[in-house]
């Protein structure tokens, strides 16, 4: 009952152990986006249409993201939808 006015009281259950695989399913998919970015600024983010965005970084990694619920091309390279792309990096 503590958690009812919280952002949490949409959880039935918050035991790790029912999470666990969900948490390193998320992780290991935002770690893809972002691990080619650390230690390096975003320099620029541009809307490149309605839910599409390039983030630019200082080393030259570019993380396209697609908020979208269909396939959007940017150059030549498709993002699905609800979904990101990084380009450059090693």
């Amino acid at each position: 009952y503590l958690l009812t006015d919280t952002n949490s009281s949409t959880f039935y259950s918050t035991e790790y152990a029912l999470y666990e695989t969900l948490i390193q399913t998320i992780y290991d998919s935002i770690n893809l986006a972002l691990s080619p970015t650390i230690g390096s600024n975003w320099i620029n983010r541009e809307v490149i249409a309605s839910g599409v965005v390039r983030n630019t970084y200082e080393n030259g990694v570019v993380v396209l993201i697609n908020y979208g619920d269909e396939v959007e091309t940017v150059g030549t390279t498709s993002i699905q939808p609800e979904s990101f792309v990084v380009l450059g990096g090693e």
